[in-house]
């Protein structure tokens, strides 16, 4: 069995990602959240889109004081910020933050900066500071950006800050790229999915979560699966109509060697093609990806937790950004805080780490393939050559971001 290096695979997923068919599609922005825009989008309006108040206060025309020229009494409901009167000079309108400048405005008084005063069954409004400066607390229609300008560039992964703006920009959909689908399968005689596992037995650790962090890095899940160690209920799965309808097969199990591991043998007689049969890190040296004759790929992941986790960060991701068209994303470049010494295998290591700055701290314990208590607590999965590395060197760190 062949194993590739670590960051080869990660090449290899990237690489096959690239070939898929790239699909966009329109959806609102509530819906746009996680999603890869599709391309440029430009702001339908300038920035802002109209003459505004940047303060609660009174809109004047030339030198105080000013008579008040308010309208009559809005409504409940009514939109005041859209309320205004013309001005001449000497005159005043009340405004609040963000409404309409008035014609003739000619600066905008704030509101703890004046007194009223009642002189001939009129109001005047009195600045206390002297004569306001021209043009002071107005937002000017454009002055952020000009209609047309570019908004949100393509290839951005959406986030919040991004829908918010879009908004003011004026959208109410945007194009982005239909995600991968992913259909997921939890192998295992001996896994339990609930309470204090016996001997002999061990507790599901990817049902929970496996779905959220897939949604996070961009799939949609299809579907999930439990799944007994098992041919003909796995050559059942792999036929079935969440399978079919993927671009992506996740399983946790089955992908090494013995009698009771199925994966290799079912994709055996499917005709699959190995992107890669093995990988030589650890833990996760048993994980496979394979494409099926009919396009789909299979990426199955070892059956023990940290080696399982190890691997859907390190390969999923990548296999995501290259069908979004993305570049794979950098690791961190970390310190070492204390020596690794060499390892007997010619097999690169990820250990999870806590990274406090640009130094990480690589954990002692719980660090096995079977352990997770050092991967609760790490920030990244720093990657040690087979050769070791000493403390003060620098060496790449997988962020682990879900």
């Amino acid at each position: 069995m062949h194993h590739t290096r670590w960051e080869d695979a990660v090449s290899l997923m990237h690489q096959r990602g690239t070939r898929a068919a790239q699909i966009h599609e329109r959806v609102g922005l509530a819906d746009a959240i996680g999603r890869i825009l599709a391309e440029d989008v430009y702001t339908l309006v300038p920035l802002p889109h109209y003459n505004s108040s940047a303060m609660d206060g009174y809109a004047v025309c030339g030198s105080g004081p000013w008579i008040l020229k308010d309208a009559e009494e809005p409504s409940a409901h009514e939109n005041r910020h859209r309320r205004t009167v013309d001005l001449q000079d000497g005159e005043a309108a009340t405004i609040l933050t963000g409404g309409l400048i008035p014609p003739g405005t000619t600066t905008v008084i704030r509101l703890e900066g004046v007194h009223l005063e009642e002189q001939d069954g009129s109001t005047l409004v009195v600045s206390d500071y002297g004569e306001p400066q021209p043009g002071s607390d107005m937002r000017n229609r454009g002055e952020e950006l000009a209609e047309g300008s570019l908004a949100v560039s393509r290839g951005t992964h959406l986030g919040a800050r991004h829908i918010a703006f879009l908004a003011v920009c004026g959208f109410d959909t945007v194009p982005v790229i239909t995600q991968p689908t992913v259909s997921l399968a939890y192998t295992g005689n001996e896994v339990i999915t609930e309470g204090i596992p016996g001997p002999g037995e061990v507790r599901d650790a990817y049902s929970a979560q496996f779905p959220a962090i897939l949604s996070s890095m961009g799939a949609k899940v299809q579907g999930t699966a439990r799944l007994h160690d098992d041919m003909d209920e796995l050559h059942r799965w792999f036929k079935s109509d969440n399978c079919v309808a993927s671009d992506l097969l996740v399983l946790t199990g089955g992908s090494s060697t013995s009698e009771v591991d199925l994966v290799r043998q079912l994709l055996s007689e499917l005709d699959a093609h190995y992107i890669f049969e093995a990988v030589a890190v650890r833990p996760g040296h048993p994980c496979l990806a394979a494409e099926l004759p009919d396009g789909r790929i299979v990426l199955g992941l070892p059956g023990n937790p940290l080696a399982a986790h190890t691997a859907l960060y390190s390969y999923l991701p990548a296999y995501l950004a290259g069908v979004a068209g993305q570049n794979l994303s950098e690791l961190l470049s970390v310190e070492l805080t204390e020596d690794i010494p060499p390892f007997k295998k010619a097999d690169a290591r990820l250990i999870p780490a806590r990274v406090t700055g640009e130094k990480a701290r690589p954990f002692r314990r719980g660090v096995d393939s079977h352990m997770l208590s050092a991967f609760a607590q790490a920030q990244a999965l720093v990657v040690i050559p087979p050769e070791g590395a000493v403390a003060g060197e620098k060496v790449q760190a997988l962020p682990l971001t879900v």
